[in-house]
């Protein structure tokens, strides 16, 4: 980051508002509910592929992960209101999301009974992909904080420490546009033209036939699960630990100062 710019000054106040880290204990079983889906599904599709049941166990703890996580947020933060904390919290609670909606190729691919070659193509070119999207979003929030100077915008600087006011910064970080709108070739042909690819690859070697189970949906489920989890990825987890935890610990270490979520 070439600009970490400053924070604003704003006056202290003794009154202790409310702020969402109260509403995480509803939040656990809110994330709870979604987060139960694609451990039936993972249950249900690996037995009949009579492969690993990992899938469905690591279903399960994200879901108890998250939700413990909003147990503790709730617990332990819910005076002190540490913003990292918080942002920890919600990131492990957008996991849940990002199982439900985002986690089918690489379970597929992973785990499912597959010839070699193609897991490992698949596997690695998606995972290359993803890493790449990371990284692009990534740099994409530290330019877009260096040439805005967000850091005053977001983050307010009081005299013991500095405050994160909650639904007017979201707001402004909400608006900071996706990395793909200015790229000149859309993002989806990449991310689902060659999952088409590859399940053509399927049809061509006839694995339905020689292996059985519910390839067929599978097969649909990454190919829209891969742009699906790279949006999840760099639209919420990856914006959360960039504004959440990243930013406030940066802060924290060169102001010596504590930030905490405000409402």
């Amino acid at each position: 980051m070439k600009h970490q710019g400053s924070v604003r000054f704003e006056p202290s106040s003794t009154e202790v508002e409310k702020t969402r880290i109260d509403a995480h204990l509803q939040a656990a079983f809110l994330f709870a509910f979604p987060g139960l889906l694609p451990v039936l599904i993972y249950w249900f599709a690996f037995r009949s592929f009579g492969a690993s049941q990992l899938p469905w166990k690591i279903a399960l703890a994200v879901v108890l992960l998250s939700t413990s996580a909003f147990f503790c947020s709730y617990i332990f933060n819910r005076r002190s209101r540490r913003l990292f904390w918080e942002g920890i919290t919600v990131t492990l609670g957008g996991m849940t999301i990002w199982m439900l909606l985002g986690s089918y190729w690489l379970i597929y691919f992973g785990f499912s009974p597959l010839p070699s070659w193609i897991r490992i193509f698949a596997l690695a070119f998606f995972s290359i992909l993803t890493a790449t999207w990371i990284w692009i979003s990534w740099r994409n929030f530290e330019s877009v904080v260096s040439e805005q100077e967000l850091i005053s915008k977001l983050y307010c600087e009081d005299h013991d420490q500095i405050v994160y006011p909650g639904t007017e910064s979201d707001a402004t970080v909400a608006r900071i546009a996706a990395p793909w709108k200015e790229m000149p070739v859309p993002y989806w042909v990449f991310s689902i033209g060659a999952p088409l690819v590859i399940a053509y690859a399927f049809v061509s070697e006839r694995i339905f036939e020689s292996s059985g189970g519910p390839h067929a949906v599978f097969i649909i489920l990454a190919i829209l699960s891969l742009p699906m989890s790279n949006a999840i990825l760099s639209q919420f987890m990856i914006r959360t630990i960039f504004f959440h935890i990243y930013l406030p610990l940066t802060l924290e270490r060169k102001t010596g100062k504590k930030v905490i979520f405000g409402p």
